[in-house]
């Protein structure tokens, strides 16, 4: 018999990047609870989907950056 790897979509990986996002959203929300005036406001790019072999590593690319101010 021989050793066959498939390819998928590792559900850990959806999990990370919604945490990711989630901890973005949310970060503001806490900054204004503890009377910040200015919450950060930036956008992320990442990808939706990323494909992995089953107990590998990945290291997910991402970017962020920062809102213009609004005048």
């Amino acid at each position: 018999m021989g050793c066959s790897r498939s390819l998928f979509a590792a559900p850990s990986v959806n999990l990370l990047t919604v945490i990711m996002l989630l901890s973005v959203v949310l970060l503001p929300d806490v900054q204004s609870q503890t009377k910040c005036d200015k919450a950060p406001h930036l956008t992320i790019e990442a990808p939706q989907k990323i494909e992995a072999l089953e107990g590998s590593c990945l290291q997910i690319p991402c970017s962020f950056k920062k809102k213009p101010d609004k005048e």
